[in-house]
């Protein structure tokens, strides 16, 4: 193998064939990464790699068309022939040669890539390296089914066409899996598709099953061709048997192999996680309540199973969710299980009962999850497990939206929690005095898993065995008899998200129970020419993250309050209670005096004003008797109303989230959501005109010349 290796080795760059083959390869690579990355100024390399796959797929014919043909042509396959080397060695000679060459020019070429991306973003080293692998694995197939055509063929040009188009074919086979009618045909195509097995590593995600099968396919082909050289060399005159007797057992062992690997892979999911902020990962807390599930758990996914591969639309925000992502996810809760979990498909348009035998007609639509147990059922949206970002248009209105995130473990194990709890705990929100009926922080208060229900306190009492009591802006002062209600819900340990506005009365029997837990709020309008959403009122505060242990301001991302007024520490510690500022404003805020009789007429800096920083929230801890301990939450209700926490594009939603989970760990997980933003290139005109020369002209010129260099040697010769 190693003297016919060196010499095809050789025999590509004695003459000009290497060389162009290396500069036309890497011209292509060069221009799309010029444009994708440097253009598009993106630190990701998915999007190269997908490429590569398809120009792998157009440029190894060109290397494998010499492989036999070219031996037949010229008649040098009698040297082969009758050297004592064996045919399955002079397979791996050439095979190993063609991929010296182009696993060597890949890799040199995604060097340089990689090089630029240190230079001025960020790289990801194990989704480079994984996607190398799973690269040079596709490239080897390609090599090998080159190989196996060009030793069935003394013409070069029938070689290289019929190897295109076998790999074209191979394409096809996805398209067919789409179009196709019967999920069984779908299924088995999908299964042969060398393509679609590479979707994985384009996520992040490397997967041993499909690397398992297209190396298996690559030692078929493999095979395949060295009983082609066998027959011409031997023919098969009295072998055939001999011959079915080594090459079906072998291809048993190789089924059997696949088989063995995507069993495993499905029951313990042998996928590893290369994405940058591991956005498949599961977090302990998962790992361990699917692994000690109870009872049963359904996960049923409103499609077809073929389906999960693409992508559909948000019609309100215009993003794209991407299922593939979803159907990884439902994998590997299914994994993490031990079997109590149970995953399907009900496609609704064929099987419409499912859906009304439920009563779910109005609560479930396409790509649904609907999570089941014996005690209840959870639908959890499609939409719900996506974090988006909103871009608006001068008038307010939804332009576009773009995927910020991934929040499907929060979703679906809060789904799973919602459906094992026996006794799911309760909420309140409070009515009775005109307050504010937070409509969506009920609902994600639900998702949350609290049992909630409005509650009017000036006709009845605080309901038993109630943990969250929610108070936003109640307009009406509470009576002697409201405070005793509202003090043995809090005393005797409930937790409580009090919020006040700036639109509110003076309330003075209220503001003076509220100054027991340590807090006061200010009669005045806190504004911030600097820090704002475009406008003085729609400040942005500061959080501190480090309270919440699932919040996180990264990503230039804020907490939004429109409309706050100061709040202030009493006492950082009374004995008993221990108040916590979390949210507070930058020095630049300031606060307008609220006064009935001189209304606020302007909302610019002015003399008089209050100068910041300014407390907006903050958070007493009672420490009682027994060791337990209960909070109440003081923050402006801008930062808990509806259209804060609808909208995506700040922290609101977040810490909601954190704020609940924190009154009840145990059903109301705090999971941060999974950034999949791509890592920019910060990278000036300058700098992006000069890497724009070096990729399309000095690099592809150096094969070029050397490749010239070789023609004109020969030419002497």
């Amino acid at each position: 193998m190693r003297a016919v290796y060196k010499r095809e080795i050789y025999s590509l760059f004695v003459t000009p064939h290497g060389y162009i083959y290396g500069g036309v390869f890497a011209l292509v690579m060069n221009l799309f990464f010029n444009f994708a990355n440097i253009g598009g100024k993106e630190s990701d390399l998915d999007g190269m790699f997908t490429f590569a796959l398809t120009v792998l797929m157009f440029t190894v014919p060109v290397l494998t068309m010499r492989g036999f043909s070219e031996e037949y042509r010229r008649g040098t396959d009698r040297l082969l022939f009758t050297a004592p080397v064996k045919p399955g060695s002079i397979v791996a000679g050439k095979f190993w040669a063609v991929m010296t060459v182009l696993g060597g020019t890949f890799l040199l070429i995604t060097f340089v890539y990689a090089e630029i991306i240190i230079l001025f973003g960020a790289l990801n080293f194990s989704e480079y390296i994984g996607n190398m692998i799973a690269i040079l694995t596709f490239a080897a197939v390609y090599v090998a089914m080159g190989l196996f055509i060009s030793a069935l063929t003394r013409s070069q040009t029938v070689s290289i066409f019929v190897t295109l188009g076998a790999f074209v074919v191979l394409l096809l086979l996805d398209v067919a899996a789409d179009i196709m009618p019967s999920s069984l045909i779908k299924s088995i195509l999908s299964s042969l598709s060398i393509f679609r097995r590479f979707d994985s590593f384009s996520r992040g995600l490397f997967s041993i099953a499909d690397i398992v099968f297209v190396a298996s396919v690559c030692v078929v082909f493999l095979v395949l061709t060295a009983v082609a050289l066998h027959r011409r060399r031997h023919g098969f005159k009295g072998r055939r048997l001999q011959l079915a007797a080594v090459m079906l057992p072998a291809l048993a062992v190789l089924v059997a192999v696949n088989l063995f690997v995507g069993e495993m892979s499905s029951r313990l999911y042998l996928k590893y996680d290369m994405t940058r902020s591991k956005i498949f990962a599961l977090t302990s807390h998962t790992t361990s309540m699917l692994s000690d599930l109870p009872e049963i758990v359904t996960m049923t996914l409103l499609t077809n199973p073929e389906s999960m591969s693409g992508s559909v639309v948000d019609e309100e925000t215009g993003a794209w969710y991407h299922l593939a992502d979803v159907r990884e996810f439902l994998e590997k809760y299914r994994a993490a299980s031990n079997g109590n979990l149970k995953l399907q498909y009900i496609d609704p348009d064929i099987n419409p009962n499912w859906i009304r035998e439920r009563d779910l007609t109005d609560k479930a639509g396409y790509y649904s999850i609907i999570v089941e147990s014996d005690r209840r059922t959870r639908v959890v949206s499609l939409w719900e497990l996506f974090e988006t970002q909103t871009i608006l248009d001068f008038d307010g209105e939804p332009l576009a939206g773009n995927l910020m995130g991934l929040r499907a473990e929060q979703a679906l194990t809060s789904a799973v929690l919602n459906v094992i709890t026996e006794v799911l705990p309760k909420a309140a929100i409070l009515t009775g005095h005109g307050e504010y009926p937070a409509e969506y922080l009920a609902w994600i208060m639900t998702l949350c898993n609290y049992d909630v229900e409005t509650v009017n306190i000036t006709s009845g009492e605080i309901p038993d065995g109630t943990e969250l009591l929610v108070l936003a802006i109640p307009m009406y002062d509470f009576t002697e008899q409201d405070l005793t209600k509202l003090d043995k819900y809090l005393s005797g340990g409930g937790n409580a998200i009090i919020a006040f506005d700036p639109v509110m009365p003076e309330l003075p029997a209220l503001e003076l129970y509220l100054t027991e837990w340590g807090a006061r709020f200010e009669h005045a309008y806190v504004l911030d020419a600097d820090m704002n959403y475009g406008n003085n009122q729609f400040i942005l505060p500061v959080i501190d993250t480090q309270f919440f242990d699932g919040l996180s301001g990264g990503g230039g991302r804020y907490l939004l309050a429109v409309g706050a007024r100061p709040l202030t520490p009493l006492w950082e510690t009374d004995g008993s209670r221990v108040i916590t500022p979390f949210i507070w404003t930058y020095d630049t805020a300031y606060a307008k005096i609220i006064d009935i009789e001189t209304p606020i007429t302007s909302l610019d800096e002015a003399e008089g004003d209050l100068s910041g920083s300014f407390v907006l929230g903050a958070v007493c801890e009672q420490l009682r008797a027994n060791g337990a301990s209960n909070m109440v939450v003081f923050l402006p209700c801008s930062v808990i109303a509806d259209a804060a926490l609808s909208y995506p594009n700040f922290l609101n939603y977040q810490l909601a989230v954190s704020l609940l989970s924190m009154a009840r760990p145990e059903v109301s997980l705090d999971i941060p959501p999974r950034d999949i933003t791509y890592v920019p290139l910060a990278i000036n005109s300058r700098e992006a005109f000069l890497l724009s020369f070096v990729l399309l002209a000095v690099i592809p010129l150096i094969p070029a010349a050397a490749g010239i260099g070789t023609w004109f040697r020969r030419r002497k010769l």
